[in-house]
């Protein structure tokens, strides 16, 4: 392939004798924005970003949070990526429409990193033109090898200086814009009329000014800097930075408080919100944001909080060591200094490589919830380290939930409740605010159950919209951060339900039994299928046969003490699901009716990540054993909202896969809060009206008013109750995880509507 050449504006012009008489730019905004609507234009103006790494030392982990060496090294990289738009659209459309399509979630980053003997898979060629493919002086002989084989342009951009690739530093919206121009260029022999007519109507537009003025000061902190580069991403230039010291400044700084560095975050997180306030003033025919806020705790792998570091007391170099990474891992606080009686430790060069290597799992971890931020432009909230100290309360409830203790029930709503108050303890005050109301869209990046966490009372999975992505291992919350694809749905194809199924014969019929039992029950057998399978065969087949929309397993799970990895149980042996990810044919969806499937006091190497390694974007997992009637129950409340949705929600309707799921969570969980009063305060003393409608806006608190007239309470003595008595529910054993807010169930009558307006706008084009 010949170098490419970025044209001028003047030799883009004069390229075509037709280029001048495209749709005016604002006819163009009104069809693209008025609308609201921008799959017509999207596959053909996305930027995919290309980010390729040596496979060499993909085995290799970081000792705290287990990222591969390459995903540290591409961190700055991804970084970088951050500072351009998503979209070829945003180099052109007014700030303010760019700011409505990425608050109300109309596109986002498409970033992929490969490993090199996986480049037969990078979507490349006319469907996908607009290309940029990012090197390193690792990686840079190799990516200048591979352009030169292919005929597309490129956009090759580097940290090496090279007369073939764009410098890094020097990479901005002009450089996109010229390259914007030299695709089209090359497109034009082959595209349609109207594949042309859609580019040029938007990269001959007169570019919007992007930059904007914003008051907020970088700290330059791994705490904030998920909200600095979600403003920096749409084009927010921050004021004269007023930096915190970092942990790497150990001498000499003055005592930084915790404070101090949450006020910071605080304001950081209000810069965003204000932004986002002044686009949700405005109703849009996009809809609902899908996500309104993170909330970030980065963890370490289990074995650091639960002593295996132990090392034998003759090597005394190791064990200076050893201190080191136990000083980090019992951090309670954000610090950024080190007391005098701990600067010692750090003064062996092994001591210095420790902390260097969590400073780089930390980048790593903030550009990774960066992308996720700017993505939907939503603030991040950064926890104290202390939330994740509470490893020793988990693992008093995950073993009390094992047992076969006479006052288990009893037991287990008593440590919930610690653990529960512990977590509780450690958000900072400030952050309230972002917490409280109904029904946001959060997004939670940690390894402890933060969904029982209680915001007025009520557990935050219930009062929210919530979905976890776990901290470890590392590469795989990378690979969920980077998800930003969403997954658009027909409802009736959603029938395609697919339960495996794996008990053994000598099992009793009312646990093999147990779901289709309550299908049947609710009307809903016929819209499923079931398989039952004894063999690791069987499962692949049977996920290989048909293209299913959501998968059920129905079986037994577990998590090994010995081994400490997760595995689904079929055949009656335990099957290590990692070890299948590439054999898998997963749907976006799947549910996990077993016990332990990601466990609250186990390792990163669950069955839920293991799914998530295999492809899958959400999963519904359990944190502890679950009692295979009750699971049968909740799987058939969530599939029955599922099949109810034509009914309940019109003809016409968008619904995210979180929502239907936040739905059934909430019908359970005040189920079983009813069930709870009874129990404790005997016969109810009034009448209460027909439930409402799960999807209802108001169907929380609609439903904690029944209660206060059906029990005769006070709303305080209610929350009370809630706050002594029922700590501890089944149904939050239940957890979302991965990304189930890009999951989007739509009602034929939705994606008709839309095909038909796809038309239209299209008819527009053509016919101008």
């Amino acid at each position: 392939m010949q170098s490419l050449q970025l044209m001028s504006n003047d030799r883009a012009r004069s390229k075509s004798g037709t280029i001048d008489r495209c749709l005016s730019p604002n006819l163009v905004r009104q069809i693209y924005l008025g609308l609201g609507w921008a799959s017509w234009l999207m596959l053909l103006s996305r930027l995919l970003h290309l980010v390729p790494h040596d496979e060499a030392e993909s085995e290799e982990y970081s000792l705290f949070q287990g990222f591969s060496t390459p995903i540290l090294r591409i961190s700055p990289i991804l970084t970088s990526i951050l500072a351009l738009p998503p979209d070829l659209v945003e180099l052109f459309i007014p700030h303010r429409h760019a700011l409505t399509m990425r608050v109300r979630g109309g596109y986002g980053y498409h970033i992929v990193p490969f490993q090199y003997d996986a480049v037969g898979a990078v979507p490349l060629g006319r469907e996908m033109p607009f290309v940029i493919i990012h090197s390193d002086e690792h990686t840079f002989e190799w990516v200048k090898g591979f352009i030169s084989k292919l005929e597309q342009p490129i956009l090759h951009v580097s940290d090496v200086p090279d007369s073939s690739a764009t410098l890094r530093s020097r990479f901005n919206r002009g450089t996109l814009r010229r390259y914007a121009k030299a695709v089209y260029q090359w497109l034009e022999p082959e595209a349609s009329r109207l594949d042309l007519l859609k580019l040029r109507s938007i990269i001959t537009m007169k570019p919007d000014r992007f930059s904007r003025p914003t008051p907020l000061r970088s700290a330059q902190h791994f705490a904030t800097l998920p909200n600095e580069l979600a403003l920096r991403s749409i084009g927010f230039k921050l004021a004269t930075p007023n930096p915190l010291p970092t942990f790497a400044e150990m001498e000499g700084i003055p005592s930084v408080l915790d404070g101090d560095i949450y006020k910071r975050v605080i304001e950081s997180a209000d810069a965003v919100q204000s932004i986002r306030n002044q686009v949700l003033d405005t109703p849009s025919i996009l809809g609902t944001p899908s996500l309104d806020l993170i909330v970030a705790a980065p963890a370490l792998y289990k074995f650091h909080y639960v002593g295996t570091t132990r090392l034998p007391p003759a090597d005394r170099a190791l064990k200076e060591i050893t201190k080191v990474a136990r000083l980090v891992t019992r951090l309670s606080t954000i610090r950024n200094y080190l007391t005098p009686e701990e600067a010692p430790l750090f003064q062996t060069e092994s001591s210095r490589h420790i902390l260097a290597t969590r400073n780089r799992e930390l980048a790593a971890f903030a550009t990774s919830v960066a992308i996720k931020a700017a993505t939907r432009l939503v603030p991040t909230l950064r926890l104290p380290p202390a939330v994740n100290l509470i490893r020793n309360n988990l693992g008093m409830i995950g073993g009390c939930a094992r047992g076969d203790n006479p006052h288990r029930t009893w037991k287990l709503e008593r440590l919930a409740g610690r653990a529960v108050e512990k977590i509780e303890s450690t958000v900072p005050t400030g952050y309230l605010p972002f917490l409280s109301g109904w029904d946001k869209g959060i997004k939670l990046y940690t390894d402890v159950p933060l969904e029982w966490m209680r915001i007025d009372g009520i557990p935050l999975a219930i009062r929210h919209k919530v979905s976890r992505i776990p901290c470890t291992p590392g590469n795989i919350l990378n690979l969920q951060s980077i998800r930003n694809e969403n997954i658009d749905i027909e409802v009736q194809h959603l029938a395609k339900v697919l339960v495996v199924r794996s008990f053994l014969p000598t099992e009793k019929q009312k646990l093999r039994n147990a779901l289709e039992s309550a299908l049947i029950r609710n009307n809903l057998r016929e819209l499923v299928t079931f398989v039952d399978i004894s063999s690791v065969d069987g499962l692949i087949e049977a996920l290989a046969q048909t293209e299913y929309s959501v998968l059920v397993f129905d079986g037994h799970g577990t998590h090994s003490e010995e081994t400490d990895l997760g595995g689904l149980i079929i055949g009656g042996q335990p099957i290590n699901v990692w070890s299948l990810r590439k054999h898998l044919n997963l749907p976006p969806i799947v549910l996990l009716s077993a016990c332990d499937t990601h466990p609250i006091d186990a390792s990163h190497a669950s069955t839920a990540n293991g799914l998530f390694a295999a492809g899958c974007t959400t999963v519904l997992a359990t944190l502890m054993p679950v009692n295979a009637i009750y699971s049968a129950r909740f799987i058939a409340t969530i599939l029955g909202a599922l099949f109810q949705l034509a009914t309940n929600q019109g003809d016409s309707f968008k619904l995210s896969w979180n929502e239907l799921v936040t739905f059934a969570l909430r019908k359970v969980y005040f189920d079983e809060l009813d069930h709870r009063l009874a129990q404790v305060l005997g016969p109810p003393q009034g009448n209460m009206d027909k439930l409402p409608d799960a999807s209802d806006l108001q169907y929380c608190e609609w439903r904690l008013g029944a209660l206060e007239k059906k029990w005769k309470l006070r709303a305080s003595s209610l929350k009370e109750f809630i706050a002594r008595q029922f700590r501890y529910t089944e149904c939050l054993n239940y957890i979302q995880m991965g990304n189930p807010e890009l999951v989007n169930l739509c009602s034929p009558a939705y994606m008709t509507n839309w095909q038909e307006r796809s038309a239209l706008i299209e008819k527009n084009i053509y016919d101008s």
